[in-house]
C-alpha cells in the first residue's frame, strides 16, 4: 500500500510489517516499522479493510481444475 512518501507492506492477516519511507529510502533497505506504531497500525487497517472488500482469491482451486498440458 501506498500512501505519500510511505510504503507499507504486510501477510494476508496484517502480520509482518513492513514501513518504508521512500522519500528518504527509495530503494527500500531499512524496515522502519518500529520507529512509526501509529503509522502501522493505520495502514494495516486501511490494508486489511481493502482486502476483506475483495472478491475471495480463487487461484488455488482454479489451479487445481485446469487440465495438465501436455509436453
Amino acid at each position: 500500500m501506498r500512501e505519500g512518501n510511505w510504503k507499507f507492506l504486510c501477510k494476508y492477516d496484517g502480520t509482518d510489517a513492513q514501513l518504508y519511507d521512500l522519500a528518504q529510502d527509495c530503494g527500500e533497505t531499512t524496515n522502519i516499522a518500529s520507529k512509526h506504531p501509529d503509522i502501522v497500525e493505520s495502514l494495516t487497517q486501511a490494508t486489511l479493510e481493502w482486502h476483506q472488500s475483495m472478491p475471495a482469491d480463487n487461484g488455488a482451486s482454479l489451479r487445481a481444475k485446469k487440465p495438465k498440458r501436455k509436453e
